[in-house]
């Protein structure tokens, strides 16, 4: 059974959220989001996959060649050892089979290999800003082979151990946050439920009440008098009560009982 727009959604939010290489896994979903015709062209569904990586948080031309490659090469003709620019680089060739079975028969399944296969320039000139020298660097270990030699490096252990303890400690960081921004609500709720605990432990008491007073002789008239005047105190709790509830407004619970109290003193 086709799964629904909000369960796609939420699949694909849980692997952007989830570590590790995703682009296989998000190009797959993006093709149940958005299928392709049998040779490949969109189907009008590009809104629709727009749509879909603006909600899970993904930019849009990424999501839309993820798809591309996913739907270029099925899981069966799917190699873990190879890179996946590897299949990005060879997604729009009709022969892209039979030049990554030359590749994996030379043992040299890097981008540069299959850029060279295809008469493109192995490599582009390193960047010169700091964001498109990580660009590189990730598009470089995509390949298996080289982020094994990269992590053999102390160097680099010690720094991606580094980064794994801030990035840690920046997610305990945010989740204090959260915490703080809660607490008032939390402390708005919890007085709510201790305050609605109390109104049902009064209904209890008045209903324990009267059965004392009817097992009660004839009350004198001073002793009606006395019971009368409770009855209004309580006539004005329950009738303020009332009034409070149907006068809710959203915002912070302290702030509405404060304005209401205002408004029955004025």
């Amino acid at each position: 059974m086709p799964r629904s727009w909000n369960q796609l959604v939420a699949e694909g939010k849980r692997l952007v959220r989830q570590e590790g290489d995703i682009k296989w896994e998000l190009g797959d979903l993006a093709l149940e989001v958005a299928p392709m015709s049998e040779t490949h062209v969109n189907t009008g569904s590009l809104q629709t996959l727009g749509e879909f990586a603006e909600e899970i948080g993904v930019d849009p031309e990424t999501l839309r060649q993820y798809r591309q490659v996913a739907a270029a090469w099925t899981d069966v003709r799917r190699r873990t050892s190879a890179a996946w620019s590897v299949y990005k680089e060879l997604a729009w060739r009709d022969d892209r089979q039979q030049i990554l079975n030359r590749l994996v028969k030379q043992g040299t399944v890097t981008v540069d290999a299959t850029r060279r296969a295809i008469n493109k320039q192995p490599t582009r000139p390193a960047p010169a800003t700091p964001e498109g020298q990580v660009e590189l660097a990730k598009e470089l270990l995509d390949d298996p082979r080289i982020r094994r030699e990269v992590v053999r490096d102390d160097r680099v252990r010690r720094d991606l151990n580094v980064a794994e303890r801030e990035i840690d400690a920046g997610r305990a960081a945010t989740v204090a946050r959260r915490q703080r921004e809660d607490a008032p609500r939390l402390a708005e709720a919890r007085e709510l439920y201790d305050a609605k605990a109390r109104i049902h432990r009064a209904r209890s008491e008045i209903n324990i009440a009267l059965e004392r007073l009817r097992g009660l002789p004839p009350l004198d008239a001073e002793e009606r008098e006395a019971l009368r005047y409770d009855v209004e105190l309580l006539e004005a709790s329950v009738s303020w009560l009332s009034e409070f509830t149907k006068a809710r407004r959203p915002q912070t619970l302290a702030n509405e009982v404060e304005e209401f109290l205002a408004d029955q003193e004025a």
